[in-house]
């Protein structure tokens, strides 16, 4: 989900609340990654100045040693005090070094800062793929807890660094470790408040199916799916006829399909394995509250070919062979990805696996 074009609009922000406090969070991340790599960097610069100096100091030291081993070689040769002020003359005038660049590792912090908004929005996606809006626009409880994530970023983590970087001592050990406990306590709050919304909404109100109504028949009063497309639903023949043609041709209505010889479609279903009880930590004072923990494994699916040639109509667009089967609705789409898309948000793992042209990929 694009959380830049989102927030730019209003009416977005005012509808989608979780994701715009979300993208707040984000925001701050990355304010928070660009002040500390300035510390650090100025940090580094610093360090190599002060080599440098002690460096210059070394080499003038050993300039004059050498000045006057050669002052006692010559005797006090008027030539080689010649040579000796030329030679000083012509070192006070060399251009100065230029600085070695500077090579920045990243350090702890700032690996903390840079991985933190990616395993956020990761949690986030996958309450939104089953919930869509409703996910987006949240609940007061998760907007509350993500607002005070928000304001607890700023006091501590902003602020910190900000300071920081307008004062001539670098972090402390005690702000770094502050700095690491205050982001990790963000990430973390931020996540569980995304799981738990995830939670209260599927116990409060199960995913509804699309309110789709009932799909006409096409407007020349030819069923819902082609005939051909009928035999492929009753008999289990192969597709073989149908590629004959050479372009992707349907041999009854003559309807071309932008399907692809040997290729399938990858979908991937989150599936339930176990729910229960399970403790977690309320605060830093170790303190835990009984939650319910839905444990999730992604199952893959392959749908084939013949299922989209299987789901085609006449009139170019397709229907939904599950849905004809196992619903009271039909649904009909314009193009093959739709459909495809179509079984991963909506139909049931129970549906998927009694289609003999969508194989569970193991």
């Amino acid at each position: 989900m694009n959380y830049s074009n989102m927030i730019e609009e209003k009416n977005l922000k005012k509808t989608f609340i979780v994701a715009t406090l979300l993208s707040t969070i984000f925001g701050t991340f990355t304010a928070a990654d660009t002040l500390y790599t300035k510390i650090q960097d100025r940090k580094a610069r610093a360090k190599q100045s002060k080599l440098d100096n002690k460096q210059d100091g070394e080499i003038e030291v050993l300039r004059k040693r050498i000045e006057a081993i050669d002052s006692k070689t010559k005797g006090g040769d008027d030539d080689g005090d010649r040579r000796s002020a030329k030679g000083s003359k012509s070192r006070r005038g060399s251009p100065e070094r230029r600085p070695k660049a500077i090579k920045y590792i990243p350090d702890e912090v700032q690996e903390e800062l840079e991985v933190a908004g990616p395993l956020i929005r990761r949690e986030y996606n996958r309450g939104y793929d089953v919930l869509g809006s409703r996910f987006a626009m949240g609940d007061v409880t998760t907007q509350n807890q993500l607002q005070a994530q928000i304001i607890a970023l700023q006091q501590t983590v902003i602020t910190t660094l900000q300071q920081a970087l307008y004062r001539p001592e670098s972090l402390t050990k005690a702000e770094v470790f502050k700095l690491l406990d205050s982001v990790d306590t963000a990430r973390n709050g931020s996540i569980d408040a995304l799981h738990s919304q995830y939670q209260r909404m599927i116990q409060e109100a199960p995913v509804k199916r699309p309110a789709l109504p009932p799909s006409a028949p096409s407007e020349d009063g030819s069923p819902l799916f082609c005939q051909y497309a009928i035999n492929l639903q009753n008999e289990q023949s192969s597709l073989q006829p149908f590629f004959q043609t050479g372009d992707n041709r349907c041999p009854r209505c003559n309807v071309v399909i932008p399907i692809q010889s040997n290729r399938a479609w990858k979908i991937v279903k989150d599936v339930e394995v176990s729910r229960g009880p399970a403790e977690r930590e309320t605060n830093d004072k170790g303190e835990v509250e009984i939650v319910e923990q839905i444990v999730m494994e992604e199952r893959p699916f392959h749908v084939s070919n013949r299922f989209i040639v299987k789901c085609h109509r006449s009139n170019q667009e397709f229907a939904c062979a599950l849905c004809n089967k196992f619903r009271k609705v039909d649904t009909v789409w314009e193009s093959p990805k739709s459909l495809v898309s179509h079984l991963q948000r909506f139909h049931d793992l129970d549906e998927l696996l009694k289609d003999a042209d969508i194989k569970e990929v193991v």
